[in-house]
């Protein structure tokens, strides 16, 4: 039951997360928006881990507020990750250029955009 709280306070913190950062609102506890903040970060980190893309902090935090039921933060973390990966173009090769008369459109660094379950995800891929 905690843990569901938690998620529904997660999820509203995150719809609610402009008025927070502006200071215009004052009923969204700082705590709150720091857990999805940090939630936020380890996703970036299994993405990256996983697909070598490293998502925005704002595009995993818009990717998050699209779940209505969080399980286990642990698996939860994973899991978007994984949505995030799988909708990824493909990394670039590890020598950059034209590999077998084929240019590569992704670099590293680069930013690049997709979409994931109708949010528009930003990032770059990293080494």
């Amino acid at each position: 039951m905690t843990t569901k709280l938690a998620t529904v306070a997660a999820i509203a913190a995150l719809s609610l997360g402009g008025c927070a950062s502006t200071g215009t609102s004052s009923f969204v506890p700082s705590s709150v928006v720091s857990s999805v903040a940090s939630i936020a970060a380890k996703v970036q980190a299994a993405a990256a881990t996983a697909c070598r893309f490293a998502p925005t902090i704002a595009s995993a935090e818009a990717v998050i507020g699209q779940f209505t039921d969080i399980s286990a933060a642990s698996s939860f973390v994973n899991e978007v990750a994984n949505l995030i990966c799988t909708a990824a173009p493909p990394a670039p090769p590890a020598a950059l250029g034209i590999r077998h008369g084929v240019r590569h459109g992704a670099r590293y660094g680069a930013p690049v955009s997709f979409d994931v379950r109708g949010v528009t995800v930003t990032g770059k891929f990293v080494r």
